[in-house]
């Protein structure tokens, strides 16, 4: 069922909504929207009543590749492999406002199961740098940097972190040791 539901997301076929997110644009299905989300439901009952679906929905709290992930989300109920950290902190803070119970844990499990030297930096400045922050995934990526801490101070993105992330990167190393 999950395959047909992503087969369903890659055609557009019988898209009835249309999202416009950083000036582009994404299609959709209004019943899977509606049915995944109180939020969406909501939404596009009161677009449905004021006869506004022939205009795309303007989103302005999530990027275009944030939308993108969450739209496979809610078709497949799994991220999209190869996901970057960025944007499984970007789908986190949006969960809420979504009414996307199941997002979160989701997106904690896919980082837990895909941090990796290359992308543990990046996952930890957005997940201490945006708001609200995600002390979980600052976890996450604070364990798994202090087990391999030789590795990650070699990669470039180390190097130019700023002061107060380092501080709290040798803070904990310091604990951990």
């Amino acid at each position: 069922m999950k395959q047909n539901f992503k087969n369903l997301l890659d055609s557009e076929e019988f898209c009835d909504i249309q999202f416009e997110i950083d000036g582009k644009y994404l299609k959709g299905h209004r019943n899977i929207f509606a049915a995944r989300s109180a939020y969406f439901k909501n939404i596009l009952c009161e677009n449905l009543k004021l006869d506004r679906m022939s205009r795309p929905l303007h989103l302005e709290n999530i990027t275009y590749n944030g939308f993108k992930s969450l739209m496979h989300y809610l078709y497949t109920d799994t991220i999209e492999e190869n996901t970057n950290g960025e944007i499984c902190c970007e789908l986190i803070r949006v969960s809420k406002w979504f009414n996307l119970e199941g997002l979160e844990n989701c997106c904690y499990l896919y980082i837990k199961e895909n941090i990796a030297i290359n992308n543990v930096i990046p996952t930890f400045v957005s997940a201490c740098k945006k708001e609200p922050k995600i002390e979980g995934v600052q976890r996450i990526c604070l364990k798994f940097i202090a087990k391999n801490f030789e590795k990650v101070l070699n990669q470039q993105e180390f190097k130019t972190l700023d002061t107060e992330l380092l501080v709290k990167i040798t803070q904990f190393y310091g604990q951990f040791l």
